[in-house]
């Protein structure tokens, strides 16, 4: 049975500097987050999903 190996540069891309690999890991992470509040917003109605003061939700 033949191994397979992974290209771990999918998952994590090499980098030179690691400040560079946590700005690419910041935005990568944003976007993410960005997707799930649009996805999280369009399920509410009304407001979009945003809290207003004294809001309990």
């Amino acid at each position: 049975m033949e191994k397979k190996e992974f290209n771990l540069d999918l998952i994590a891309p090499r980098v030179t500097s690691d400040n560079l690999y946590f700005q690419i890991l910041t935005e990568r992470v944003n976007e993410m987050w960005r997707a799930h509040l649009k996805r999280k917003g369009e399920k509410k109605d009304g407001n979009g999903g945003e809290k207003k003061y004294g809001d309990r939700r």
